[in-house]
């Protein structure tokens, strides 16, 4: 990808005009003067009081617009804006209130946007209703883990299954209804150590209510799990753990 996309920002006005101005030159034609004035607003809004400031309707409404620029590097650069608002609580529920989940759903397949992308639905679903808002992406993801391509980095493939194990926490029955057990086993086993981690983090989600306890058992899952157990890295081990402690655990209500 271009380094285009690492313009230097825009000058930056002083005070309360800096985000407003900056804001206005989003519309501006040219791509060096939108992704030198997304630049500079990324520095801005970094700073703890300023989220606060970029959050009207109109400028919310231009960076949708800009979500589906032509440019790769201007569709980049919206996200990483995005992902700091989305630092703020009020810019989480700003975002989730605005829609922007239908339009980040379609560049979780854009090379440039994806890695941002899953951060920024992670860090939505620290909101309690982006736990819940995240479950309308559930049928695109369990599509995604299905036709996911080994080649894909790692780092990418963790964060996909981190996001994941957010949805499965929220609505577990669904991911089961999905068959979300069987579709996410081979991740136990993949061979790079972060990626079993993270598959098993997910399928300790899976494994809290009865339904998801019996297809653990079923689809065996469980001695690539146990296999898990042997690794020195301790979050392997915990995972592990957790997955075989919830598959195991019944209780008198039978959840």
């Amino acid at each position: 990808m271009s380094r285009d996309s690492d313009a230097p920002p825009a000058p930056v006005a002083f005070g309360r005009w800096a985000v407003p101005l900056l804001a206005e030159q989003l519309r501006l034609p040219g791509r060096d003067v939108r992704l030198r004035a997304l630049a500079a607003l990324i520095d801005v809004l970094r700073q703890p009081l300023r989220g606060p400031e970029a959050l009207t309707e109109g400028f919310l409404q231009q960076l949708k617009v800009l979500l589906e620029d032509e440019d790769p590097c201007v569709r980049a650069k919206v996200c990483q804006l995005l992902h700091v608002l989305a630092a703020h609580t009020c810019g989480r529920q700003a975002l989730l209130a605005a829609s922007f989940l239908p339009p980040l759903s379609q560049l979780l397949e854009d090379p440039p946007c994806r890695r941002t992308v899953f951060l920024l639905l992670s860090r939505l679903s620290l909101h309690s209703s982006g736990r819940v808002s995240l479950l309308t992406l559930l049928p695109k993801l369990m599509k995604k883990l299905q036709e996911e391509e080994e080649e894909e980095e790692d780092e990418v493939q963790v964060l996909f299954l981190s996001l994941l194990r957010c949805c499965f926490q929220a609505d577990p029955e669904a991911a089961l209804r999905s068959d979300a057990v069987a579709l996410l086993a081979p991740k136990l086993s993949n061979g790079a150590l972060n990626i079993c981690k993270a598959a098993a983090a997910a399928m300790m989600a899976l494994s809290v209510p009865m339904g998801g306890k019996v297809e653990v058992c079923d689809q065996k899952v469980l001695p690539a799990v146990a296999a898990l157990l042997q690794e020195e890295d301790e979050e392997a081990q915990l995972n592990a753990t957790g997955v075989i402690m919830f598959a195991a655990v019944t209780t008198a209500a039978g959840v």
